[in-house]
């Protein structure tokens, strides 16, 4: 009874090591398992992170992209007013100076057509004059004329 009881015990401790040499197995390999979980997780991140990074730095390098290209064309654009005001400055100087040759022109010609009717009026008046004097002095005559012939 003895033996057997020793045997049932040791049978038993036996079992209980090999139970307990499997147990720490199955805590070492779920070990290794949570290790390679978290380690593939931190990796996982890590990924994220950098790609992130990545995409932030793509997305900064466009924005500056697209600044240079706005900063480009709003240059361009004050270029393109700055040589419209100064096209716009240069023919209103032209037409001033049109406009001023065109208002002399028209001034001396103003001027000329007053002088030529004052010359027209002269002359008019001094012909008037002239046949007054002519009818006077053929009035004069006929008077004479007739006096004489009265005579």
């Amino acid at each position: 009874l003895m033996l057997e009881e020793a045997a049932n015990r040791f049978a038993a401790a036996e079992q209980l090591r090999q139970a307990e040499n499997s147990n720490r197995e199955e805590n070492a390999r779920f070990e290794s398992e949570e290790k390679d979980l978290m380690l593939q997780e931190a990796a996982d991140r890590f990924a994220a992170t950098e790609q992130r990074r990545q995409d932030e730095d793509a997305s900064r390098e466009e924005n500056d992209r697209l600044e240079s290209e706005n900063r480009a064309l709003m240059l361009e654009e004050a270029a393109n007013r700055f040589a419209a005001a100064e096209q716009l400055r240069q023919a209103e100087n032209s037409n001033r100076e049109e406009n001023a040759r065109f208002e002399s022109e028209e001034k001396d010609l103003m001027l000329q057509e007053a002088a030529d009717r004052f010359a027209a009026t002269e002359q008019r008046r001094q012909d008037e004059d002239a046949s007054r004097e002519e009818n006077d002095r053929l009035e004069s005559e006929n008077r004479a004329l007739m006096l004489e012939e009265a005579a």
